[in-house]
């Protein structure tokens, strides 16, 4: 691969754009669980971006992932990148 390839040429797999409300859910051991709404960006094969309301820092570095619409799914994620308020995770 060069140094010149674009972003979209290194990806394993395409993105999905999907733009949809979510919910973060961070088991906290034998307390409970906890929600924090987040907006999933897009996903793909391999992971998916989200938007959260609060600072990323804040956020666990594993937690599962529901969807609206998606309610009956719920999926494993770990975050591989942070920004401000972007997640990247697979």
């Amino acid at each position: 691969m060069t140094q010149n390839a674009s972003v979209s040429d290194r990806r394993r797999s395409l993105r999905t754009w999907l733009r949809r409300p979510g919910q973060l859910v961070l088991v906290r051991g034998l307390r409970g669980a906890s929600t924090l709404p987040c907006k999933v960006i897009n996903t793909s094969k391999g992971g998916a971006l989200i938007q959260v309301e609060g600072a990323a820092a804040d956020v666990p570095d594993d937690f599962y992932l529901t969807i609206t619409g998606q309610s009956d799914r719920r999926f494993i994620c770990s975050v591989v990148r942070r920004g401000k308020r972007l997640l990247g995770v697979r």
